[in-house]
């Protein structure tokens, strides 16, 4: 069956943004802490104390939401399980950012639309493999 236009358009952006994510998870994990404290001033501190279950659910949350938006886009039915453990890593990220890092506390002005936006991205995941499925 056909889907709309709709589908494709936000079928890409969302894997665009998750692979804007990877990209990002690869910097703060392989670089140098020089590079990170000159790069990402004073969230520098924060990337480098994270601890191993927070890099662990950052990478499911980014990497299972590549692979779910690239099974969606290919049509695949088998895309909401690896979003719904996509989803499963947000929400463990989500809480040790607020949790752990008191990110409440860090955030100044545009920085808030992250800790909003993630879990929309994740949600919106959800959604569409939902609305291939019905089709």
């Amino acid at each position: 069956m056909k889907n709309t236009i709709w589908f494709w358009v936000l079928g890409t952006v969302v894997t665009l943004f998750y692979l804007f994510g990877g990209v990002i998870f690869s910097i703060e994990t392989f670089s140098s802490k020089e590079f990170l404290i000159k790069n990402f001033g004073s969230n520098a501190d924060i990337i480098l104390n994270r601890p191993w279950w927070g890099k662990l659910a950052y990478a499911l949350s980014i990497y299972l939401g590549i692979g779910a938006c690239l099974l969606l886009l290919l049509r695949n039915p088998h895309a909401s399980w690896l979003a719904y453990l996509s989803f499963a890593g947000m929400v463990i990220q989500q809480y040790y950012w607020w949790t752990g890092m008191k990110i409440g506390s860090t955030l100044k002005g545009f920085d808030w639309i992250w800790p909003i936006i993630i879990p929309m991205f994740s949600l919106l995941i959800i959604f569409l493999s939902f609305f291939y499925k019905k089709q």
